[in-house]
């Protein structure tokens, strides 16, 4: 028996699920970033901001397709943000290491490469797999791509910067409590490190979409209106 495509709800909760886990994950690499000079110091914050921009230049440029092309979206949406898990993580090991040590620095700067790394073709593959969502839902749905892109393009900035003002005001509240003060700063970057993990490790629940195959795969035919009251034609997408 031939396998039903999925409705419209279905890729709606799907799509949600992606926005909820990749704005999280990405909200707790801005807010260890946010806090990294006041526990890391100026300048080897300053060093770990700078190669991990470099670092994801160099990968956007040179490996992006490469890499989503080879991991297909949902694997380099799990594998981007399993390396920001990386990133988070050498926050944490830093902080627990001496101040201005010689690994202190080698673990906060390998972080960043790595992070970088990730970042690189992570927004790449978000993209591509918003597009191919928006393109399954608009079939789905039946009614006009600019349409659904528009429906899901509000969810997700909804969600993304929600998290983010979140996510700060999480970090506030635990280093102004007892259980991350002064002398326990690795408190807050254990429970990012956590918080990381658990929205990376949602993502394995999405589904496998295709760019610019999505609707094919699918088995879904895309619906544009003509023009007309009451007309519409099915085309594909």
């Amino acid at each position: 028996m031939a396998q039903q495509p999925p409705t419209a709800e279905a890729l709606q909760r799907n799509f949600l699920l992606m926005t909820v886990g990749f704005s999280v994950n990405h909200a707790t690499v801005v807010t260890v970033i946010a806090l990294a000079t006041a526990h890391l110091g100026q300048r080897l914050s300053a060093y770990d901001l700078a190669l991990f921009n470099a670092s994801y230049v160099v990968t956007g440029l040179a490996a992006q397709g490469a890499v989503i092309a080879a991991a297909g979206l949902r694997g380099a949406l799990l594998t981007g943000t399993g390396l920001y898990c990386v990133y988070v993580l050498s926050f944490l090991a830093a902080t627990l290491c001496d101040e201005g040590s010689a690994v202190q620095w080698l673990v906060a700067l390998s972080g960043a490469v790595v992070g970088g790394f990730g970042a690189g073709f992570l927004w790449g593959a978000q993209g591509a797999y918003f597009t191919a969502n928006s393109e399954a839902y608009a079939a789905a749905a039946r009614i006009p791509c600019g349409q659904a892109t528009a429906q899901l393009s509000g969810t997700f900035a909804t969600y993304y910067l929600a998290t983010e003002v979140g996510t700060k005001l999480l970090a506030s509240l635990v280093m102004g409590s007892a259980w991350g003060g002064a002398g326990a700063e690795h408190t807050v970057y254990a429970l990012f490190t956590l918080l990381a993990g658990l929205s990376a490790m949602s993502l394995l629940w999405i589904s496998p979409l295709q760019p610019q195959q999505a609707t094919a795969d699918l088995g879904l035919v895309a619906v544009e209106p003509e023009p007309g009251p009451g007309a519409a034609a099915a085309e594909p997408s």
